[in-house]
């Protein structure tokens, strides 16, 4: 298995942006022959701990949608972090999308210092 780590520098609250610099990479890492390629936490959104609420994801989200197709026409897993909702709480999130368009979401669960104002765990 080949795995790619993507470092990015998101632009702060700009989500259409920074997907399409996340569209970018998964070909790059696709064309080099990559079967995972991995985002940092809070990836599509910035790390924006104190607009987490306005930037938030649903476990659903149609944001997704183009990460998915990407993920099957490509045969990679693609890991990228976004603040998500469960329920009713708020969590650090990081989509795990699988070629066979399956998505499970992994949740952050040792939040950082000043991180709990913000998010659960």
């Amino acid at each position: 298995m080949i795995l790619a780590a993507a470092q990015t520098k998101p632009k702060r609250g700009d989500i259409s942006s920074n997907l399409l610099n996340h569209y970018h990479l998964i070909e790059l890492a696709a064309q080099n022959g990559a079967n995972l390629i991995a985002f940092p936490e809070l990836s599509i959104t910035g790390y924006e701990r104190e607009n987490a609420e306005a930037l938030v994801f649903t476990e659903d989200d149609y944001r997704i949608d183009h990460l998915k197709e990407l993920s099957v026409r490509n045969n990679i897993v693609i890991i990228a972090g976004a603040p998500i909702r469960i329920d009713s709480k708020l969590f650090i999130g990081e989509f795990i999308i699988a070629p066979d368009d399956s998505v499970s979401i992994y949740t952050k669960q040792f939040l950082h210092e000043g991180e709990g104002d913000f998010f659960d765990s």
